[in-house]
């Protein structure tokens, strides 16, 4: 065998764990397998043959992965359309309370606007009143003994 490389080796250079290369090596022809004082070595050609397997099996395992992304970015994307569903749906009924509690503060603020016009033209009554009744009562008070006969005499004289 002219290069070796230890299982080790193989292992660091293809980036797979060394139960991976165990496993690979089994798979193996003899003549690529060398076994000196308990260690397995490797030929060139059993490294070459276990890169082009690594690869493979890489590749694959991308493959089967991307159809795995696919599905998650889709489920996320139903998701997500789900929920922009149930977001819109919630914004639509807050929309509609929005307007029927304007709705509601409008009509109060007509009624209160009512109700404080009643209230200034009640004021303006009872003042009126309460000047009415003030020259009635001074009409009526007597202002001393001779203004009795006063108006005695002009109610005689008419």
């Amino acid at each position: 065998m002219e290069n070796r490389y230890t299982l080790a080796e193989v292992a660091r250079i293809l980036g797979v764990s060394k139960n991976t290369i165990k496993y690979r090596v089994r798979k193996l022809s003899p003549e690529m397998t060398e076994k000196i004082d308990g260690i397995v070595y490797l030929s060139s050609d059993g490294l070459n043959q276990l890169k082009n397997q690594t690869k493979t099996d890489k590749n694959r395992a991308k493959n089967q992965q991307e159809p795995e992304k696919n599905n998650e970015v889709e489920s996320e994307r139903s998701g997500s359309l789900e929920t922009i569903q149930i977001l819109k749906e919630q914004l639509d009924r807050a929309q509609a309370e929005i307007d029927q509690k304007n709705e509601q503060i409008l009509h109060l603020m007509e009624s209160l606007k009512a109700e404080q016009t009643i209230n200034i033209q009640s004021q303006r009554l009872l003042a009126e009143r309460n000047e009415q009744i003030l020259k009635l009562e001074a009409e009526k008070k007597p202002r001393g003994f001779l203004s009795i006969f006063r108006r005695n005499k002009s109610t005689e004289a008419s």
